[in-house]
């Protein structure tokens, strides 16, 4: 029993903890205050406004939606699962634009999280594709930086000056729609863990005081 306890409260703390640090993106969305792309200056940033494709043409995803960004999974059926066989991201160069300018979005380390799925399945074979559609409404939180890109005359006249992006260690965030879907869509998997993680602490403290009483 004591035992049963300890995998108990041990697996509920383990959940719980996940849950902290997959609510990470969430608060970022909530701490950061968007800015006007006019306004963007180096550092860690919050922008809003609609991404198009950006000197080349959109990429098309699987139902034939333009596309700056598409990531397809590919799984095929072994008994009553799938397994995953490969994967492939292609993304175009991104603009992002909102009221007072625009800017570039960098999309090579990017958190897929949250973005619209297209989802078929045909003799066994299941093709997932995660799309950010080219003209989407997003918001997106990341690095800003001077873009490689840039000319003289953009940083004169105060466009694209910047290129906002991320790391392997802090990919950049990505959502399409507003704050409130970004924080839903970025923290329903650390709700899901800290109700199971509590969950499990109520079970191993009843293990616990049966224990005690026995």
């Amino acid at each position: 029993m004591l035992m049963i306890t300890f995998i108990l409260v041990t697996t509920g703390l383990v959940l719980l903890l996940l849950s902290w640090r997959e609510l990470s993106p969430s608060r970022i969305f909530l701490a950061r205050p968007t800015s006007p792309t006019r306004d963007l200056q180096p550092g860690p940033v919050e922008v809003a406004g609609v991404i198009r494709a950006d000197g080349a043409a959109p990429v098309k995803s699987g139902t034939g939606t333009d596309c700056v960004l598409v990531h397809t999974i590919v799984e095929h059926k072994e008994g009553n699962n799938y397994r995953e066989v490969s994967h492939d991201t292609v993304a175009v160069p991104a603009l992002l634009t909102d009221s007072t300018g625009s800017c570039t979005v960098s999309l090579a380390h990017l958190d897929l999280m949250g973005e619209i799925w297209e989802l078929r399945e045909r003799l066994g074979q299941r093709v997932t594709q995660i799309i950010v559609p080219d003209g989407a409404t997003v918001l997106v939180a990341g690095l800003a930086q001077p873009s490689d890109q840039a000319k003289g005359s953009d940083y004169r006249e105060g466009s694209r000056r910047l290129a906002v992006g991320g790391t392997e260690a802090e990919p950049l965030l990505l959502s399409v729609g507003g704050q409130g879907r970004a924080v839903w869509r970025y923290g329903w998997r650390a709700i899901i863990a800290a109700v199971c993680g509590a969950l499990l602490l109520v079970l191993g403290a009843g293990a616990g005081y049966l224990h005690a009483m026995l």
